[in-house]
């Protein structure tokens, strides 16, 4: 802030003399720093953006591009890929722009922040003339410093640093966004769903902010105008799957399992080539499906996923299970849910197939054992406590059955599992292995 304080004052040399970082404890021409002035890591990147940015205001792009540089391969993030683009593009330099955004993509290759940019360089259009301003370059500072107290978890002095920074920049949509996921983290939905609708259509920011105005409104208990916003943003952008993800993981959490398999289906129809980084969209699928009572689809993404992710222990977990649950491939089940066990073994609904396992395998004391593990884990889910209960039944412990199954009556369970439960209240369990359907549907 002094530094860009010193800009305002066209004192440009005191500025950047400031700024100069060479070795941790270092002072400009390698001197030694008095004790107590030594930089950190993150404070000779921080001082090195900022000085690239005032040297980009000062026109001195060949000296900018080498600090934007420096920075990149010191700590690449979107920020400086996105300030480093913006001068390539400005400076007439669409190649690198269009090599720089590509290494980062690689990277990152989910991310949606750099659409209107390589929308831009595929049109052939020059990024903005507009450079920054002091008061831009103090946002910058804000916006670096907010963004730090957020991974320290240090919220509401984020969110007033985040403030600040918009009043000095009231377009500055990677703060926007910063500041509405600091608001969103903090269930302050409505201020949240504000600030992500304030980002204006031309900013590479916008299509993100959108997708989360969507989470916002399921949040806000609005699901319809959720379904709605995403079901445009889809037909706004007919190759882009997110949106359809989105759309997924919103029906598919109101339990809309057919919608959200329908959703899912789209969202796979505009990937033309699936990659690693696809197999939780198979798995959500294949949850659907499964909830949907369509067997044999769900099993074929659950498989596809493990391709993908062979260790992935959710998907492990739930195919197990689920194999398990229909007397299915029981040798193979159980491996994956041992696996599934030994890479989560504090996950208390994969214990819980893991005990479900044993139980279906006739290994009633075993499965006791397991059973109370999950359920010390996961004591507020009503399936575990059930499963608890029928496992002290087949061992004898009748009154410790009764005692749980009344206490999963007492967790919110679904109508299909009180039946089930008032049914072994009243008869006791049978000489089948009487199943209920599966907890924890992960991811």
């Amino acid at each position: 802030l002094r530094a860009w304080s010193l800009i305002g004052l066209k004192k440009s040399r005191q500025a950047l003399k400031l700024l100069v970082t060479t070795a941790p404890g270092k002072a400009p021409g390698g001197k030694k720093e008095k004790k107590g002035k030594a930089k950190d890591k993150a404070t000779i990147i921080l001082h090195t953006l900022h000085a690239a940015l005032i040297n980009e205001l000062l026109g001195r792009n060949a000296d900018a591009e080498k600090l934007y540089l420096s920075v990149n391969q010191k700590n690449r993030s979107l920020r400086v890929v996105q300030l480093l683009g913006a001068l390539y593009e400005r400076t007439g330099k669409p190649e690198k722009a269009q090599a720089l955004y590509d290494d980062y993509l690689k990277a990152q290759p989910g991310s949606q922040f750099l659409g209107e940019a390589l929308k831009r360089l595929k049109s052939g259009k020059r990024g903005s003339l507009k450079t920054y301003s002091v008061s831009d370059g103090a946002a910058e500072v804000l916006f670096g410093i907010a963004g730090s107290l957020r991974q320290r978890n240090l919220q509401e002095t984020a969110m007033v640093l985040g403030r600040l920074a918009l009043f000095l920049k009231p377009q500055f949509p990677a703060m926007q966004i910063l500041l509405g996921d600091t608001l969103e983290t903090t269930n302050q939905l409505e201020p949240a769903l504000g600030i992500y609708s304030s980002i204006k259509r031309n900013s590479s920011f916008s299509w993100p902010a959108r997708l989360r105005i969507g989470s916002v409104l399921n949040k806000l208990e609005r699901t319809e105008d959720a379904v709605t916003h995403l079901s445009r943003m889809a037909d706004d952008r007919k190759t882009d799957p997110a949106p359809l993800i989105s759309l997924g993981d919103i029906l598919r959490g109101h339990e809309r399992f057919k919608e959200a398999a329908k959703a899912y289906d789209q969202a796979l129809s505009r990937i033309k080539n699936p990659e690693p980084r696809h197999w939780n969209l198979l798995y959500a699928r294949g949850i659907a499906f499964e909830r949907s009572k369509q067997w044999p689809r769900a099993e074929a993404d659950f498989l596809s996923a493990l391709k993908f992710k062979p260790e992935q222990p959710y998907v492990l977990n739930y195919l197990g299970y689920s194999w398990i649950d229909k007397g299915l491939y029981l040798d193979r089940a159980q491996g994956m849910i041992e696996k599934a066990a030994k890479l989560r073994p504090n996950d208390g609904y994969i214990i819980d197939s893991l005990g479900w396992v044993h139980y279906r395998l006739g290994r009633f004391e075993a499965a006791s054992r397991e059973l109370e593990r999950a359920v010390e884990l996961r004591p507020e889910d009503p399936i575990i406590n059930d499963h608890l209960g029928d496992a002290y039944w087949r061992v004898g412990r009748k009154r410790e059955a009764a005692f749980q199954w009344n206490r999963s009556l007492t967790l919110n369970p679904e109508k299909e599992l009180i039946s089930q439960i008032n049914r072994k209240l009243k008869n006791g369990l049978g000489d089948d292995n009487e199943t209920a359907k599966k907890p924890g549907d992960e991811g």
